[in-house]
């Protein structure tokens, strides 16, 4: 099939069958922002510790209204994987965020640069333990980022494959 569209997951965010999900991995579908914010206003998925958003599309509407969202504050892993998401985006995820339990990111393949790294490292309150950044367009700027704030202190995996890294970006993140 085609996959889940924005209905079909506006549907399941609905289930009162699903109050005790704990994971949902709706990667690989095509929904967009309107599924997005059904999942994000939903009473239904309160115990969500782990969402997997991976290869759809959302705009900053979207991720505003999931960052925001009081009922998804349980989140501990959230994953983004090849959305392209753009800095635009991670500026909004950033200025809304409201998933305190945020240890594991995954923004592969999303387009975010520089600028989008070091809006991540402008989150306070939050450590890191994971964060995979893959082919991102990132420079030498967003491993200075990585490198000099505290919110990428507790970092157990960081990936940063594919990227524009220099030969002086490896001495930064050693400088940390």
């Amino acid at each position: 099939g085609a996959g889940l569209c924005d209905s079909d997951v506006c549907e399941l965010a609905r289930s009162p069958y699903l109050v005790n999900l704990e994971e949902l991995g709706l990667g690989l579908n095509q929904f967009g922002d309107e599924g997005l914010i059904s999942v994000s206003n939903s009473s239904q998925m309160q115990r969500l510790n782990r969402l997997h958003l991976g290869y759809n599309s959302f705009s900053a509407d979207g991720v505003r209204a999931l960052v925001s969202s009081a009922g998804l504050n349980c989140v501990e892993e959230l994953s983004f994987d090849s959305c392209n998401l753009g800095v635009r985006c991670i500026e909004e995820l950033v200025k809304g965020f409201g998933f305190l339990r945020l240890v594991h990111l995954n923004l592969n393949s999303n387009n975010i640069g520089d600028a989008g790294v070091v809006a991540l490292s402008s989150l306070k309150d939050i450590s890191f333990r994971s964060i995979h950044l893959r082919d991102n367009i990132v420079g030498e700027i967003g491993v200075f980022a990585i490198a000099s704030d505290e919110c990428f202190a507790g970092l157990k995996l960081l990936n940063l494959q594919l990227n524009q890294l220099e030969s002086s970006s490896g001495w930064i993140l050693g400088q940390a």
